[in-house]
């Protein structure tokens, strides 16, 4: 691979006139996306002519990936200088010791839950990055397990059985010195915090609910089936209880969903599902298979295609196909928003929501389903639908002007923006 900056003259300019404004990626963009590449799969050294290495290293560092370059930009002979060098060194030191530190206390937290009949699996980054060339240089920000025993019979009784179990958790947690944050209120885990940095999140459903009510039981069915298998895995010198197999990927897709349908995710969640997938075993068809199924059975192949051909085409995938052939017009707008996003999309405070698409209904749809997340409670009773979309909206308008300083229009510009490609990814749709 030869980038030249020479290439951002005429020629990029009518690309860029071509695909619509922002849809290219710079030198830099593209040399971070070779050098993963390389670090991830052990493929040949990228090359580069005039590339700013502080650039590199500063994209890098915003998608929270910079401490897995660290192997191959030490062994580059015409890399990044001292200076900038010295600044890769920190930052993966500094990751080094957190998820260390993040490892053992996962660990001692799990034990603890066991013991008091609380199986749990950890999920997201604790989970993958026992698989990565140096589990170590793979970030991770706290804790976050998952109430793994669920109950097969009636809504009702299970959550009844949830509400017992955490009940049992709260109490396990405040013996080490942990107590809920009241500051953060999501309808999918409750967040705790130990006083010396450490945040926990304790989920019971895989994601936060999303704005269908029939995809929304059918993972609540998936996860109580007892079809989720798990396993331990090694890392940072403690063992870990994870999700295996099709249950570990499938929890990894509702996580990035979760996230674009939000305020975006960056690359360091493409480096998971490349990590992740190039570690099962090639002659695994089970695993694959089942995937497949509980992605379709959610409507989320579109989804999941997508991810899969950009891991594909730039990331080095080679443990998991499309299960339909992906657009490629739809390769540039997505690489875009990813690199637009950030690690978490924090950066920008107008990335709040990405919809399925640009009409009315849409904004309509989006509107009821935050309505029924913030009063999850009293949104049983449709009586209560008018009280509750006025103190949504009053909540909306005060948080945007108030807390985040922006304007309603930028928000909603922004999401209009975000979801102009989202009717192509068929969100929620069975596939044929």
């Amino acid at each position: 691979m030869k980038i030249k900056r020479g290439e951002r003259g005429t020629a990029h300019r009518k690309k860029q006139a071509e695909c619509g404004a922002g849809m290219y990626l710079t030198a830099e963009e593209q040399m971070v996306l070779a050098l993963l590449r390389q670090a991830l799969t052990g493929g040949d050294e990228p090359e580069a002519e005039d590339i700013s290495w502080d650039g590199v290293i500063r994209t890098a560092q915003r998608h929270a990936v910079l401490p897995l370059l660290y192997p191959v930009l030490s062994e580059r002979k015409n890399g990044p200088g001292p200076e900038e060098m010295k600044r890769v060194r920190e930052v993966t030191l500094t990751c080094v010791r957190q998820n260390v530190r993040l490892a053992w206390e996962t660990a001692r937290i799990q034990e603890m839950f066991e013991k008091a009949g609380l199986p749990t699996v950890v999920l997201k980054g604790g989970g993958i990055g026992a698989l990565y060339p140096v589990p170590e240089y793979r970030k991770s920000g706290d804790v976050d397990l998952f109430l793994i025993r669920q109950q097969a019979d009636g809504e009702k009784h299970q959550k009844a059985f949830l509400k017992e179990q955490m009940r049992r958790a709260l109490t396990v947690l405040a013996e080490i010195g942990y107590r809920p944050d009241i500051s953060h209120a999501p309808s999918n885990h409750v967040v705790f915090e130990n006083g010396d940095g450490i945040r926990l999140e304790l989920h019971t459903f895989l994601t936060e609910p999303v704005d269908n009510d029939e995809v929304n039981r059918k993972i609540w069915e998936i996860q109580r089936s007892g079809a989720f298998q798990t396993h331990t895995v090694q890392t940072s010198g403690q063992e870990l209880t994870v999700l295996a197999g099709a249950g570990q990927a499938f929890s990894f897709l509702l996580h990035m969903l979760h996230h674009f349908l939000r305020s975006g995710f960056g690359l360091k969640l493409l480096t998971d599902w490349v990590v992740f997938w190039n570690h099962i075993p090639a002659d695994d068809r089970t695993s694959r298979d089942t995937y497949q199924s509980l992605v379709n059975m959610c409507g989320l192949t579109g989804f999941s295609d997508l991810v899969t051909s950009v891991c594909t085409q730039y990331l080095g995938l080679i443990g998991l196909t499309a299960l339909h052939p992906c657009d490629p017009a739809l390769l540039s707008p997505f690489l875009r928003e990813i690199f637009s996003s950030g690690e978490f999309g924090e950066e920008d405070r107008t990335r709040m929501v990405a919809l399925r698409g640009t009409g009315a209904a849409d904004y309509l749809r989006e509107f009821h389903h935050r309505m029924k997340l913030n009063f999850p409670a009293a949104s049983a009773y449709p009586v209560l639908y008018p009280v509750l979309w006025a103190r949504t909206l009053v909540r909306f308008l005060y948080n945007n002007r108030k807390i985040r300083g922006i304007t309603a229009r930028a928000v909603l510009k922004q999401a209009g923006e975000r979801s102009r490609f989202m009717k192509q990814l068929h969100l929620f749709e069975k596939s044929k």
